[in-house]
Parts: structure tokens; sequence; C-alpha cells
């Protein structure tokens, strides 16, 4: 990848990790903040707290990943592709988890909580199929583009 990619991309990575972070401490306070208008949904503030830590710890691994897949010299086999992708699932699950109990029978998340997480869900398949399928058909298509000097040498010229 070019250097200046390379570094754009890393600035990417950084403001994203940050912001996580920054949005990681803002959770607590503002599911309390809800639980303080809503009574009815204190019980749930700390296992939803809990999940919403969780899901955008996931990214920010799956974003450290995309930082050493940056510069990986061999990003087809590199594992952190694999990891990456296993961040944005596992980010998947847990925002389904929690699509499936909020449009269970308590009937707490009302409708714009529920697309939120439904695009989520829908979001994070999508790259979570992307990341294991265009892997697979790079790392195909990387067995015929190997360079030359990486080719078996001709048999038919050592017969003349």
């Amino acid at each position: 990848m070019a250097r200046e990619r390379t570094w754009t991309v890393r600035g990417l990575v950084v403001l994203l990790v940050v912001g996580g972070l920054a949005l990681q401490l803002v959770i607590p306070g503002a599911a309390a903040g809800v639980a303080r208008t809503f009574p009815e949904v204190t019980h749930l503030v700390v296992p939803y707290s809990l999940a919403a830590i969780a899901a955008i710890a996931c990214l920010q691994v799956a974003l450290v990943a995309v930082w050493f897949l940056v510069a990986s010299p061999r990003p087809l086999t590199s594992p952190s592709r694999w990891i990456a992708t296993c961040g944005v699932a596992a980010a998947t699950a847990i925002s389904a988890v929690v699509l499936v109990h909020l449009s269970g029978p308590d009937g707490t998340g009302g409708p714009l909580p529920v697309l939120f997480l439904l695009a989520s869900v829908v979001c994070g398949t999508g790259l979570t199929a992307w990341g294991l399928l265009a892997g697979r058909a790079l790392d195909e298509a990387s067995v015929f583009a190997r360079p030359a000097r990486d080719l078996p040498p001709a048999s038919w010229s050592s017969q003349t």
C-alpha cells in the first residue's frame, strides 16, 4: 500500500479508537440518565451498558488489526485479517443478542432502538461476510498472481 495511504488509514484508525474510548466513558453516564428519565428500564442499565462497551471493545480490536493489516507485506495471509473479521463478528453477535432482548417480551425497546440495532446487525453481518468471502477470493487469486521468480522452472526448456 502506498505510504501516504497507509498513514491516512492509520490516522483514521487512531481517530476511531480514541472516539470509541470516549464513547465507552460516556455510555454509563448516558445510561444512568435514561434510567432517571424512564425508571421502568433501570434494570437494563448495567447489562446494556456492558454490552455496548463490549461491542465497542470488539470493534477496537478489529481496528487495531486493521492498523497492522495496512502495513503488512502479505495482507492476504496475515492473521490480522482474521482478527479484524472476528472482531466485527463478535460486535455483531452482541448487537444481535441485544436486538433479540429488546424485541422480546419486555417490549422496552420501542421502534427506534430496534431499527438502529437491526441496521448494525445487517451492516456487521455484511462486513463479516465481506471479510470472509473477499479474503477467500483474494487468497485464491493470489495463487495465480505469483511473481515469475516463485514459479518452478519450465520443464520444456531442459528437454531440448
